[in-house]
């Protein structure tokens, strides 16, 4: 979150036409005009020229589906995905590191999952979900973890969402893709980049 304030002072005889440029100025950077979550996704995603690769287990393909129906260009800036639904899968995606049962669903499953993917392919950024919609053992419905980073850093985040299937795997996929813009916007006002 970026804290702003702005003091401005100016003359009379120009207030309107500095009052303009500000109230553009505003829209433009602060408050993009309330574009979807995939459109500034793809818009980052060209602007930053990165490419993505997701490993999708409580999203089921959700993730990179929803950014290609929203917007079919974003096909170009997506390296790999892969849909990891049991944990026989997940262990020979891990090159056959054995999952327990207690860590199947946990940061350190996911941060690895996503490290694996990020060694692996091209892409820049990489963003891995994992999580339970119904309640199993000791693991509450409706836990999840998101890992999103790049060759350098994986932070990984831990949530709780509430509801029936659909709709935690709809806030699951909502959360990443927040997650996802954040990394994006990571270097946006750091001027020596090239992404301003």
């Amino acid at each position: 979150c970026l804290d702003t304030v702005l003091f401005i002072a100016f003359l009379d005889y120009s207030r309107t036409i500095k009052y303009n440029i500000i109230l553009d100025w505003y829209y433009m950077i602060l408050m993009p005009r309330r574009l979807s979550a995939a459109a500034n996704i793809y818009k980052l995603l060209k602007l930053n020229d990165v490419k993505l690769s997701f490993v999708e287990d409580i999203t089921g393909g959700e993730l990179c589906s929803r950014l290609i129906k929203q917007n079919i260009d974003v096909k170009n800036y997506i390296e790999q995905s892969c849909v990891l639904l049991n944990s026989k899968v997940k262990s020979e995606f891990l090159n056959n590191v054995s999952i327990s049962q207690e860590d199947e669903i946990s940061s350190n499953t996911v941060y690895n999952l996503a490290a694996e993917m990020i060694s692996k392919s091209t892409a820049n950024i990489v963003i891995a979900t994992i999580g339970s919609i119904t309640q199993k053992d000791n693991i509450p419905s409706g836990l999840c973890y998101i890992a999103v980073g790049d060759k350098r850093e994986i932070h990984v985040y831990k949530n709780m969402f509430k509801g029936n299937a659909n709709e935690i795997i709809d806030s699951v996929t909502m959360a990443s893709y927040f997650y996802l813009i954040k990394k994006l916007k990571k270097n946006d006002f750091h001027f020596e980049k090239s992404t301003v």
